[in-house]
């Protein structure tokens, strides 16, 4: 070897403990994986020694080193847990068909794998787990990976985890941010748990932000808990799951009760058939049940589809900024079950493309004072009930908000008045933020209230605008005149007055 060779490999030898991580093999500390012996030890020793590798971690003048821990083919039996992961330590293995741990823990409520902040901070950043298997059939419950205040673009990919005793989860989530979890196949009780967070210096907080699932398969074991579960306490907050999202069984799709908020959550191309045996008698069977406590905004559907027997749809509360594309659900097939309900402490709800099937047998609630703002006319057929585009809108203290209005060939205030007797009169919604009210029309039908062929008794009312004095027909614009229907307009208040002998039923547009 001549002099440069000699000082380039003196060189990479001083900076090899700062700039490059070490590798630790379970089989280097003992390790057996041939599906016999009990490797406890052997992983616990590899774990403490990739801890104890680590430095400080952040800090590169204290010499940090990333510590890396690889598992080979093999399958692993596992007794207990192993130690918390404090530092942003990789644990990987060579596939999910080939690295296989069985994890047969005697202690109720141990965790396999735990990434974990130290006490005295709130986040560990850079954590990473992939490519393995993790399997479990003893009677305790267990959880396969317990990830708590991750951050710091950690991620968790091509995992599979397979967990066969009831309350088992495969994934339990306390916090924090910016973590992906992708191409995942988890079955258990628990699929996803999400918690407050437990240990570190953000113990009792529900953040649960900018999280991203991606390509997930996630299947109940046992039908008793939701797929996805987010307990009372946590706010979740941009977080999106997106790519092709199956899932397969539970009580639930999603479940979320909490004192804290959901904003910024995004729901793409979910597939979702509810638990078996749920035909007849189900346990909840929401594809989406969303109620947060706290006020919340932005919830979007894109892409997503559901129903089986027994199975039900969408149920929101509290919820601004609502939409649904080109999302569908169907196959709700019993008296009672719901396929969308989102009552009046919801707001701003826009359809585009979304449908429901169209059975008698189901409910459909959509807010007794959700009123439609540019409404295209749903199409209804035997099968489904769809809304090309619609938008709904909560009133305002004085009848319909406006906010969002501008004329543009689209109705924005729409409604029909049973029976409006004679001498009765209604008081129509001024839109305060319409381009130039001279440019506002009112069209107005009225029919006999009493005709039971429904015939029109005095003809097709309509076209009035704004500060012009027109009338068409028997409608009379700015006089309170006998024998007409009069819209009568001044001050900024706008009154349909029905003058005739008789009672007319009135179907008023203002577009």
């Amino acid at each position: 070897m001549n002099t440069r060779k000699i000082a380039l490999a003196l060189i990479l030898l001083a900076l090899a403990p700062f700039a490059l991580g070490q590798t630790f093999n379970v089989r280097s500390y003992s390790a057996w994986g041939d599906n016999t012996h009990d490797d406890t030890d052997a992983f616990k020793a590899t774990w403490n020694a990739a801890i104890a590798n680590f430095g400080n971690g952040d800090d590169c003048t204290a010499g940090a080193r990333r510590s890396t821990i690889y598992i080979p083919t093999g399958v692993y039996k596992i007794s207990d847990a192993l130690p918390p992961l404090t530092a942003g330590i990789r644990v990987y293995g060579d596939g999910v068909d080939e690295t296989v741990i069985d994890f047969r823990p005697s202690t109720a409520d141990s965790a396999l794998i735990t990434f974990q902040p130290t006490t005295t901070n709130t986040t560990v950043n850079f954590v990473q787990l992939d490519n393995l298997s993790i399997t479990g059939c003893s009677g305790t419950t267990k959880t396969a990976v317990r990830s708590i205040g991750t951050a710091w673009d950690s991620s968790i990919h091509h995992l599979r985890v397979q967990l066969y005793h009831t309350g088992d989860t495969a994934l339990e989530i306390q916090g924090w941010d910016t973590t992906s979890v992708s191409d995942c196949f988890l079955q258990a009780t628990y699929p996803i748990h999400v918690k407050t967070v437990s240990v570190g210096g953000g113990t009792g907080a529900g953040q649960f932000d900018h999280f991203t699932f991606n390509n997930m398969l996630l299947y109940s074991y046992d039908n008793t808990q939701p797929l996805i579960k987010v307990d009372s306490g946590v706010t979740m907050s941009n977080v999106s799951f997106t790519g092709h999202q199956t899932w397969v069984g539970g009580t639930d799709g999603i479940y979320c009760a909490t004192t804290g908020a959901v904003n910024n959550v995004i729901f793409e191309d979910v597939r979702w058939e509810n638990g078996e045996g749920q035909g007849a008698t189900p346990l909840h069977g929401y594809m989406f049940y969303l109620v947060p406590a706290t006020a919340s905004a932005r919830l979007t559907f894109l892409n997503c589809s559901g129903g089986s027997p027994g199975a039900q749809g969408f149920y929101l509360r509290n919820i601004n900024q609502i939409a649904l594309i080109n999302t569908f659900f169907g196959g709700t097939d019993q008296a009672g079950l719901v396929e969308w309900d989102a009552d009046n402490s919801c707001d701003n709800i826009s359809f585009t493309n979304a449908g429901f099937s169209n059975s008698a047998n189901t409910v459909k609630n959509w807010g007794s004072s959700l009123k439609p703002i540019f409404a295209a006319p749903a199409i209804v057929t035997a099968a489904s009930q769809q809304y090309p585009w619609a938008y709904y809108k909560k009133p305002n203290a004085a009848g319909v908000d406006y906010d969002m209005a501008r004329v543009y060939d689209a109705p924005v205030w729409k409604t029909t008045i049973a029976s409006l007797a004679s001498g009765s009169s209604v008081t129509l919604p001024t839109p305060p933020n319409v381009e130039s009210t001279a440019m506002l029309r009112v069209s107005v039908w009225a029919q006999h209230a009493t005709h039971a062929d429904a015939t029109l008794a005095w003809g097709d009312f309509r076209t009035f605008f704004f500060g012009a004095a027109l009338a068409n027909g028997y409608l009379t614009a700015n006089s309170d005149t006998a024998g007409r229907l009069c819209l009568l307009y001044s001050g900024g208040t706008m009154t349909l007055k029905n003058n005739l002998g008789v009672p007319v039923t009135v179907r008023i547009v203002i577009e």
